[in-house]
């Protein structure tokens, strides 16, 4: 009988010793838990900063893409209203004057252009991207 209750303390102590080894590992386990979820908030707050922050580029950008499209639209508008003035007072019989303006009035517009520091070809990938955003 002595043996029999020798042997259920034994086992009772290997139990307490593994209840308690248990709880301390979920302790540990509870305690990396909590630094793994600050640290994903912190990482998911950066993340945050970031999209915020290439949303902030993104608007900055269109914003000045707008604000090119508007200085182009107005300098064309310019340039047509001129080209359109110009062959209205250049009388119909003065062949020459008439090419002088139109060489005038393309000089004009390359010297835009390159002011500008863009090609056609860019200003219509331009818009394209702009609509496409």
């Amino acid at each position: 009988m002595q043996s029999v209750i020798t042997k259920m303390r034994e086992d009772n102590e290997h139990l307490v010793k593994s209840l308690k080894k248990a709880y301390e590992d979920r302790q540990a386990l509870n305690s990396r838990i909590l630094v793994l979820q600050q640290v994903t908030l912190e990482n998911e707050h950066k993340e945050s900063e970031a999209i915020q922050h290439l949303n902030n580029n993104i608007q900055s950008l269109k914003q000045l893409i707008d604000r090119q499209q508007v200085i182009i639209d107005q300098k064309e508008k310019s340039f047509i209203d001129l080209y359109s003035l110009s062959i209205q007072r250049i009388p119909k019989n003065d062949k020459q004057f008439y090419i002088k303006v139109q060489d005038l009035l393309k000089t004009k517009q390359k010297i835009d252009l390159q002011a500008l520091n863009v090609q056609p070809a860019s200003v219509s990938n331009l818009i394209k991207e702009k609509e496409k955003l």
